[in-house]
């Protein structure tokens, strides 16, 4: 599974989120079904995106130290820019300042990637993402497989050359025309370079790749897809999810954002904001397949009008119930027989039904790729929950129908931990 892949031009803004989240959780959810899942970030340090924020680090450097350049025309204008061409000068001071410019803008390059690349591996592990691998496409370039991928296209005669460009015949492959795969600078477009890269990644092994994409990157499926096809790669190895926008409102005002010019909201500061889980899960709770409201001050409510407060009080609560009780959790599995035939209330059968279909939410979420169905779930066992504990007191002087109903309201706790789990949240014993 590859996910979030977004370009080491910038820190990681919101609009990544959703589709780490789906990626993670999917994850998730294929582990939680027997399959062997890896995560991949596949980092875009080659090409024109990471060129102009060399531009950009230099052009601030440069500045610094009293020489104005021109600012390049598709540079980055974030305050990060400006702190990566203070952090060079301050290690570096102006031993850059008179060196060839291809050899300054190569540093530049090299320092800004990695710097960030560490800041949204630390914001991703903060947002409780992990990857497996980190896949350099510049490591891929320089293998040669680009290379040898477009030669291969070349032999089968879906690659020719016209106005001084190479282009794929993305047309036998549905899409609506064909498409430039090597610019006449000699420089490939974004996907050339990535028919190579899962072109690897089955060489490594795997038997089905998924992809999970912004709806920005949409045009590029049928070309990719193609372009394996054109290389006796069966459609069915790669999937590709495509999640819509997200648009974020706070006390009903819609916040914009735009990488390029400076003007967005970082991950991490979500984060800061409302925390890791309302992330996650306000992330998670709506279909990707449409574009969704991220609602920031819904999420940092701490009420039960919050949908991830509500499902949380409710382990919490169940948790209080347990300690009240000075019950062993998993007391249910060593009742005595006959004790749940205790539980005749209709409030205690439909939190009993809902807990059963467990298996089978997860089993849909995952293989239908509906990572929201846990959030729906979650919801629907807090409110059994709720209001099984509201109609049937739990501590009663009847000691075998307070040994049936510690543990059911256990085996709720279980299930909710469960599902909060597979979507990253906690579930938190006090609130």
């Amino acid at each position: 599974m590859e996910f979030v892949s977004a370009n080491p031009t910038g820190p990681l803004h919101v609009g990544t989120g959703r589709g780490a989240v789906v990626g993670d959780i999917l994850a998730n959810l294929l582990a939680a079904l027997g399959f062997g899942v890896s995560r991949e970030y596949y980092i875009n340090d080659a090409g024109q995106q990471v060129h102009n924020l060399a531009l950009s680090v230099q052009a601030h450097y440069c500045g610094l130290l009293g020489q104005q350049l021109l600012w390049p025309a598709d540079g980055y204008r974030g305050d990060y820019v400006l702190d990566l061409a203070r952090r060079v000068q301050m290690s570096e001071g102006d031993r850059w300042l008179g060196a060839p410019e291809d050899e300054r803008l190569d540093h530049f390059r090299e320092f800004s990637v990695d710097a960030m690349v560490k800041d949204i591996r630390e914001v991703l592990g903060l947002f409780g993402v992990q990857f497996d691998t980190w896949f350099s496409e510049r490591a891929l370039v320089r293998s040669g497989q680009v290379d040898r991928a477009l030669a291969a296209l070349q032999e089968r005669g879906y690659v020719y050359e016209a106005d001084g460009k190479l282009w794929f015949r993305s047309t036998a492959f549905g899409d609506d025309k064909d498409r430039v795969i090597v610019k006449p600078t000699g420089e490939w477009t974004y996907f050339g370079s990535d028919i190579a890269y899962h072109l690897d990644k089955l060489a490594r092994g795997f038997d089905l790749l998924i992809d999970v994409w912004g709806i920005d990157h949409i045009g590029d499926v049928a070309r990719v897809k193609g372009g394996l096809q054109g290389l006796g790669v069966s459609p069915e190895a790669l999937e590709i999810l495509i999640h819509q926008h997200v648009r974020f409102k706070n006390e009903g005002e819609v916040l914009r954002m735009a990488k390029r010019s400076g003007e967005f909201i970082a991950l991490r500061d979500l984060i800061d904001a409302v925390g890791k889980d309302a992330a996650r899960y306000f992330y998670a709770m709506t279909a990707y397949t449409v574009p969704m409201d991220f609602d920031v001050a819904l999420a940092m409510r701490r009420s039960q009008d919050n949908p991830v407060y509500y499902v949380q009080y409710a382990h919490a609560r169940i948790a209080g119930i347990l300690r009240e009780a000075g019950a062993a959790t998993g007391a249910s599995h060593a009742l005595a027989p006959g004790t749940l035939v205790r539980l005749t209330d209709d409030r205690e059968a439909v939190l009993i039904h809902t807990l059963a279909e467990l298996p089978e939410v997860i089993r849909l979420a995952g293989l239908r790729r509906e990572p929201h169905r846990l959030c729906a779930y979650a919801r629907e066992v807090a409110e059994a929950f709720h209001l099984f504990y509201t109609h049937c007191r739990v501590l009663t002087d009847d000691a075998q129908l307070t040994t049936a109903r510690l543990a059911l309201v256990d085996a709720a706790r279980l299930v909710l931990r469960r599902v909060l789990g597979l979507v990253g949240v906690s579930a938190p014993d006090r609130m």
